[in-house]
C-alpha cells in the first residue's frame, strides 16, 4: 500500500459511525444460520436456524429493497 492510499484511508475512516442494537431473535428450533436485516429507520431483525429468507417456513418476508420514509415511527 502507498503513503497516498493509506492516507485515502484514514480519511475515509473518519466517517465511519458504529450503531448497537439489542434485538430479540425470532423463535428457531434448529441451529443453523444467522440472518441480520438492516431496515429502515435505524431497525434491526435477526433470524436463526436452518431456514433462510424466500422460504415460506422462514420468520420475515421484507421486500428487497425498501425506501426510508420521510419520517419515522417512534419506539
Amino acid at each position: 500500500f502507498s503513503a497516498a492510499w493509506r492516507k485515502a484511508a484514514r480519511e475515509h475512516e473518519t466517517r465511519y459511525t458504529r450503531h448497537r442494537a439489542v434485538v430479540a431473535v425470532a423463535p428457531y428450533e434448529d441451529l443453523g444460520l444467522v440472518n441480520v436485516h438492516f431496515l429502515p429507520c435505524n431497525r434491526v431483525a435477526v433470524s436463526a436456524g436452518a431456514t433462510y429468507p424466500g422460504r415460506s417456513d422462514y420468520p420475515f418476508h421484507f421486500p428487497q429493497k425498501m425506501q426510508e420514509p420521510a419520517t419515522c415511527p417512534k419506539p
